[in-house]
């Protein structure tokens, strides 16, 4: 028996659907791009550099360098919803560990 993949299964029962236009989907196996692991090392490297920015523009701030005190504000709010989206994250990873974890074999 041949092996049907999901997208193969969704194309089929589409039927005469218009798709023209659509970005099309492509299937990703292992090695095909970039691991959860590294992704996740890029996004927390992000927000750690924003940190570092954002705290930079404070003490510049502080210092007297920026003119403008909305700029320094709005480094420092990007920084802080960055790590607030990030923890969440983090939550939701755990409660999908814990949840896998709590499955009966």
């Amino acid at each position: 028996m041949a092996m049907v993949s999901p997208l193969e299964r969704i194309r089929a029962s589409s039927g005469g659907l218009e798709t023209q236009g659509l970005p099309r989907l492509r299937e990703t196996g292992p090695g095909n791009g970039p691991s959860f692991g590294d992704t996740l090392k890029d996004v927390v490297h992000g927000v750690n550099e924003q940190q570092v920015s954002a705290n930079d523009m404070a003490l510049r701030f502080m210092a007297g360098e920026v003119e403008h005190v909305h700029d320094a504000m709005l480094a420092l709010q990007k920084a802080r919803t960055s790590f607030s989206f990030l923890v969440e994250v983090r939550n939701k990873l755990l409660d999908g560990y814990k949840e896998i974890m709590r499955m009966q074999i």
